[in-house]
């Protein structure tokens, strides 16, 4: 049986794409650990960070697939900013 470093190995077995889903999951724990610490809700999380509450919705719920780094980049730029 092979052993796995990252669950995202289980997906693709290209390291760089392993990589690029481990930021994004990263970004996402940030973006919800600045909601919770503010005490937000997803709609006041929405309006701050200029996406959709299904956007903060997704982010919550840990749809990565949903998102680009970009967009995760930006998003997490807006609520850090707060």
């Amino acid at each position: 049986m092979k052993a796995y470093n990252s669950a995202f190995e289980l997906i693709t077995d290209d390291s760089a794409q392993v990589k690029l889903y481990e930021l994004k999951s990263e970004l996402m724990n940030c973006i919800n650990d600045q909601i919770d610490d503010l005490k937000l809700t997803q709609t006041q999380a929405s309006k701050i960070m200029k996406v959709t509450q299904a956007r903060v919705s997704n982010v919550a719920t840990g749809r990565i697939s949903k998102f680009t780094y970009d967009l995760l980049f930006v998003m997490y730029e807006r609520i850090k900013a707060i």
